[in-house]
């Protein structure tokens, strides 16, 4: 996928697209209230600790996103999710 949803960034050697999709940004709006929230919670994160496990479950969120579309796509050929942890 190339377009400007879209980054990539490596993980344990491998290297994962990350995806705003509709789902997404959906999750974002249910945990942050939207997307200009969630900026807002990353820079008044009560500590460092916490602003990296939300920054975790953002990219966990985006870099699922190709995955379900292929897993959806592909039904004979899943690949697993990633997991936060």
């Amino acid at each position: 996928m190339t377009d400007e949803r879209c980054s990539k960034i490596a993980i344990g050697g491998k290297e994962y697209e990350l995806l705003l999709t509709t789902r997404a940004t959906k999750e974002i709006g249910k945990k942050y209230g939207g997307l200009s929230d969630l900026g807002d919670k990353l820079l008044k994160a009560e500590n460092f600790e916490t602003a990296i496990d939300e920054l975790i479950w953002l990219i966990t969120l985006l870099a699922n996103q190709p995955i379900l579309i292929h897993n959806a796509k592909n039904p004979q050929d899943k690949k697993d999710l990633l997991e936060p942890e």
